[in-house]
C-alpha cells in the first residue's frame, strides 16, 4: 500500500507520520467487512466475491438480525451494489445492482438513501437512474415494487416513514423557480399524493415528532432570519414558536446578502449567485471581507451537486472541467447593473479544489482576476488521492489526456498577485504540490507570495487558522485596494486623468 510521510515539528526531534494514500491507478488499501460472533469469540469474514478495490459502506442490520446490509461501489464508480451478508456464515447475496455510463458520486460524498420499513421485507432506495435523485420501493429480493417520486428535481434526504398512514416524508429541491431551496415533501407508499408541505422560500430544517403527527420547521433565506413553526404532518401551520431577533446586528449597519440568478457561459444554463443557502450565521470570512469594503460573491456554476446528473456531469471524463468561464460570465452579468462593482479590481480565493480553481482563474483569465489566494491547491492530478480524483477523471490508463493536464501549463500567463497557503502536515494535498507550483512560477519568472503553516493539515485549525484568515484579508486589502490591482498597473502606463473609481469587488 503506497504511503506518504508527514513531518510534524517535535522539539529536538521531528515526528514522521506515515499516512496510507494511493495515487490514481495505484493499488488501493484493501478493506474487508467482518461479523464478530461474540459468543464464540470469532470473526466471520464476509465473502461477496467483490473487486478487492471496491469502496464499501455499512448500511444496517435487518430487524431480525439475520443479515447485515452494506453497499459496494467499484473502483471505476460505475457499478453500485446493495449486498446482504448472512450473520451466521458471512455468505453474501446481491440484492440489487445499478450501473452508469458516467459515474456514481463517491460514497463519502453523498451515499444512496436507504430506509428499511418496519416489517423488514421492504425498503426505500434512492437512485439517479433517470438523471434525478428519486425514491423507489423494493422488496428484499431486489424486486422493484413501485416508483415513489418523479420529476425534474432531486430528492435530498428521507426523514421519516409513517407506515400507519402510509406517508414518506423527505426533503427535496422541487421548486424549479428556486432550485436550491430545500422543502419538506411527502408522498404515499403507493406512489400517490406527492405534496410539498413547506412554502416559505429558502432552507427548511425539519424535525419530525416521534408520533409523526407534527413537525418543527425552522426556515430562513439569505435575507430573512430564521423562524421556527409548529405544523401538522399535512403542513398546516399551528403556531409560530420563535423568530430570530437580529436588532443588534442591524444596529451595526448589517446589510443582507443579495441572491441573484445568472446564466452560465453557455448562455442557457441558469446558475445561482448567493452568499449561502440560509441566513448567514457561520460564514465569517465573506462577512469580514464585506465589512472591509469588498463585494463578495459566491456562484454555483455547472458541475456542482444537487441540480441533477446532467448539471453535475458536464464534461466529465473529457478533462478537468474548467469552471472559470461560468464564473466570469456570472461576474460580467452582475457588474452590468451594479455600478459599485469595480470589475477592474477582482480577487478570488478557495481551498483544496477551490484553491486549484483560484490558480486556474489567475492563470487563464488574467484580464479578469487581479489577485488570488490559493489554499491547499492541488496542481497535478497524477499526484492526488485516488479516491478524490478517479470519480471525476476515471483511471489514468483509460483517460491519459486528462491526467497529463496540469494547471501549471498556464503559469506563464500570471499577471496579478498570488498568495499560496499550505499546511506543512497536509495528508490530502501534500506539500509537494506547493513545491511544484513554486518551481513552475520561478521558471516562468513570476513573483508570488507563500505562507507555510507548520503542523497544519488540509483544513487549518486553532491560532494558525485565524492567522491565515488575517493574512487573506491583508492580502486583498493591500493588492486590491491599492498598487496590486489591474487598474493601478494600467495607471502606471497611462495619464493620471484615467484613474479608475475607488470601489472594489
Amino acid at each position: 500500500m503506497p504511503r506518504v510521510a508527514i513531518v510534524r515539528p517535535g522539539g529536538r526531534e521531528d515526528d514522521v507520520e506515515w499516512v496510507p494514500r494511493s495515487r490514481p491507478g495505484e493499488p488501493l488499501e484493501r478493506r474487508d467487512f467482518y461479523i464478530v460472533d461474540l459468543a464464540a469469540r470469532r470473526p466471520i469474514r464476509i465473502d461477496a466475491g467483490l473487486d478487492p478495490e471496491a469502496h464499501l459502506m455499512a448500511v444496517q442490520w435487518l430487524p431480525d438480525g439475520s443479515e447485515w446490509l452494506f453497499v459496494a461501489l467499484d473502483r471505476k464508480h460505475k457499478q453500485l451494489d446493495l449486498i446482504a451478508a448472512n450473520a451466521a456464515s458471512g455468505e453474501a447475496r446481491i440484492i440489487l445492482t445499478e450501473t452508469t455510463e458516467t459515474s456514481f458520486r463517491p460514497l463519502w460524498s453523498r451515499p444512496p438513501q436507504f430506509y428499511m420499513l418496519a416489517g423488514g421485507d421492504r425498503f426505500i432506495w434512492s437512485s439517479e437512474q433517470d438523471g434525478w435523485n428519486h425514491l423507489y420501493l423494493y422488496d428484499l429480493a431486489g424486486n422493484l415494487i413501485r416508483r415513489l417520486t418523479e420529476g425534474a428535481f432531486p430528492v435530498v434526504d428521507v426523514l421519516a416513514v409513517d407506515e400507519e398512514t402510509g406517508w414518506v416524508y423527505f426533503t427535496a429541491h422541487d421548486d424549479r423557480r428556486r432550485p436550491y431551496d430545500t422543502h419538506l415533501c411527502r408522498v404515499g407508499l403507493d406512489g400517490a399524493g406527492f405534496t410539498r408541505l413547506t412554502e416559505a422560500p429558502g432552507q427548511h430544517a425539519i424535525h419530525m415528532s416521534p408520533s409523526m403527527r407534527f413537525f418543527l420547521d425552522t426556515h430562513s433565506s439569505v435575507d430573512r432570519p430564521p423562524v421556527t413553526e409548529l405544523r401538522r404532518a399535512d403542513g398546516e401551520l399551528l403556531r409560530t414558536l420563535s423568530r430570530a431577533d437580529i436588532k443588534a446586528v442591524e444596529s451595526l449597519g448589517w446589510v443582507p446578502p443579495e441572491e441573484v440568478t445568472v446564466k452560465a457561459a453557455d448562455g442557457v444554463t441558469a446558475s445561482r449567485g448567493a452568499f449561502e443557502d440560509g441566513f448567514p450565521r457561520d460564514h465569517i470570512d465573506p462577512i469580514a471581507l464585506a465589512q472591509l469594503g469588498f463585494v463578495v460573491w459566491i456562484v454555483d456554476g455547472r458541475g456542482t451537486e444537487e441540480r441533477g446528473r446532467v448539471f453535475r456531469d458536464v464534461r466529465r471524463f473529457e478533462s478537468p472541467f474548467d469552471p472559470i468561464p461560468d464564473h466570469v460570465a456570472a461576474l460580467e452579468q452582475l457588474g452590468r447593473d451594479r455600478s459599485y462593482m469595480d470589475l477592474d479590481r477582482v480577487g478570488i480565493f478557495g481551498v483544496s479544489a477551490g484553491g486549484a480553481q483560484t490558480l486556474e482563474a489567475v492563470f487563464r483569465a488574467p484580464d479578469v482576476y487581479d489577485v488570488g489566494v490559493a489554499i491547499a491547491a492541488p496542481v497535478d492530478p497524477r499526484d492526488t488521492r485516488a479516491g478524490g480524483i478517479e470519480p471525476t477523471l476515471g483511471l489514468p490508463d483509460e483517460n491519459p489526456e486528462a491526467y497529463r493536464y496540469s494547471v501549471l501549463a498556464d503559469v506563464d500567463r500570471l499577471e496579478g498577485k498570488l498568495l499560496i497557503m499550505q499546511g506543512v502536515a497536509d495528508p490530502v494535498v501534500t506539500i509537494d504540490h506547493t513545491f511544484k507550483l513554486v518551481e513552475a512560477l520561478i521558471e516562468a519568472g513570476k513573483p508570488y507570495d507563500l505562507l507555510l503553516l507548520p503542523d497544519q493539515e488540509h483544513l487549518f485549525h486553532g491560532p494558525p487558522a485565524a492567522y491565515a484568515r488575517d493574512a487573506l484579508r491583508r492580502y486583498f486589502l493591500e493588492h486590491l485596494m491599492s498598487s496590486g490591482s489591474r487598474a493601478a498597473r494600467q495607471e502606471r502606463t497611462q495619464p493620471a486623468t484615467s484613474a479608475r473609481p475607488a470601489s472594489s469587488s
